[in-house]
């Protein structure tokens, strides 16, 4: 690869052991303790806007750890060394969702590199962080109503302050490219809103404007449960707005379609994440716009997703694929509306493929198309 220089590692450098303290201050909703996750499934879409647009707001100021992996590249680009990509992945998954499920370089990795970003980003030069977002992984874990996207927002805000200062990897970043997944790509919409000049990009993977129009039906499929009940030994410290999906086939029929591992799947159930009720019921402010964002955008979504591209509220509990659709009326060319001010907007929609694109057979060629664009803006 032209201006690629390979240094003598076979896999990037990471340090897994990263721990930074953060503070963040955001208006967040009070959500009454009455609301849970069964009286979510009870409400329509239009329902579920209504109760986020009438509750009340209130400012919450803290500071929190956020834990993350840096990766140094195993190859050396000189016009990509000073430029990081912030990895911020979905509900359910922590870092490892970046990395094949394990540490760069380890077995834990499933088949080697073939779901790995940050090993396509490392062959690529370029360096990685990616977190544990919070109330996720190894991050401070705060009550589940009260972690919403925007106080996940406020501490990006601070994760790529940090990211510049030089405190992450040794070197004073001067460009922040912005990755995410689900809703990490719906946090990164609400970090777009609140800190436009924050990062240069945005990359959004499993993302588009039309969550509103399947978020019952997902969490529908997922059959949520209490964390702590079903994984008292992990999650037994986390109170009961933190839940876990209870529907293995759900759980696949959100996330995956087409061509995928079943095993892969079966790996993904055992090892699900707690996830908090605030994130989800404040996802949906994640669906605006974000007018002040100038910088690149790109929107990488399976073309079956079903949980940003449901044609209809039941759509999934129904058994019935989804479909992004085509041309100007697709789900990514329509995202477009969120950033009107952006300099240069484009989208990708991967055929039979669903939610994860990072873990489907066709993986390698979806790094390929996202660092196209990536490299073309760098």
């Amino acid at each position: 690869m032209l201006g690629l220089v390979a240094l003598a590692a076979a896999a990037p450098k990471c340090d897994d052991n990263i721990q930074l303290s953060v503070s963040a201050s955001a208006l967040n909703l009070i959500i009454p303790e009455t609301i849970n996750s069964s009286s979510i499934l009870n409400l329509s879409t239009v329902a579920l806007q209504t109760l986020v647009n009438t509750l009340p707001t209130h400012n919450i100021t803290a500071g929190y750890t956020i834990a993350g992996r840096y990766c140094a590249p195993e190859v050396y680009n000189a016009s990509r060394a000073e430029t990081v990509q912030l990895l911020v992945h979905g509900v359910g998954y922590d870092r490892n969702y970046w990395s094949g499920k394990g540490v760069p370089g380890s077995a834990q990795q499933v088949n080697g590199t073939e779901y790995s970003w940050v090993d396509y980003a490392s062959q690529q030069g370029y360096p990685t962080f990616s977190i544990d977002r919070l109330c996720n992984g190894q991050s401070s874990h705060i009550v589940g109503l009260e972690c919403q996207t925007t106080i996940n927002s406020a501490t990006l805000h601070d994760v790529v302050r940090q990211l510049r200062a030089g405190v992450v990897g040794g070197k004073a970043f001067k460009k922040v490219v912005m990755v995410g997944h689900s809703e990490g790509s719906v946090i990164a919409n609400v970090h777009a809103q609140q800190y436009p000049a924050d990062v240069d990009s945005y990359m959004l993977t499993g993302f588009s404007d039309r969550f509103a129009n399947g978020a019952v039906s997902v969490l529908g499929l997922f059959l949520p449960v209490p964390a702590a009940a079903v994984f008292p030994a992990k999650y037994g410290t986390l109170d009961p707005s933190y839940t876990v999906g209870g529907s293995r086939s759900g759980y696949e029929a959100a996330f995956y379609f087409g061509k995928y591992s079943e095993d892969l799947v079966d790996l993904d159930f055992a090892n699900r994440g707690a996830v908090p009720l605030g994130e989800v019921l404040t996802s949906l402010l994640g669906q605006l716009p974000a007018p002040s964002f100038t910088g690149p955008v790109f929107v990488l979504t399976g073309q079956e997703d079903q949980v940003f591209c449901a044609r209809g509220e039941v759509n999934g509990l129904l058994g019935q694929s989804a479909d992004c659709g085509s041309g100007s009326t697709s789900a990514g060319a329509e995202t477009q509306r969120l950033y009107p001010g952006s300099t240069r907007y484009a989208y990708y929609h991967v055929l039979q493929n669903g939610h994860d694109t990072n873990f489907h057979t066709t993986a390698r060629s979806s790094f390929k198309v996202a660092h196209d664009f990536i490299n073309s803006i760098v």
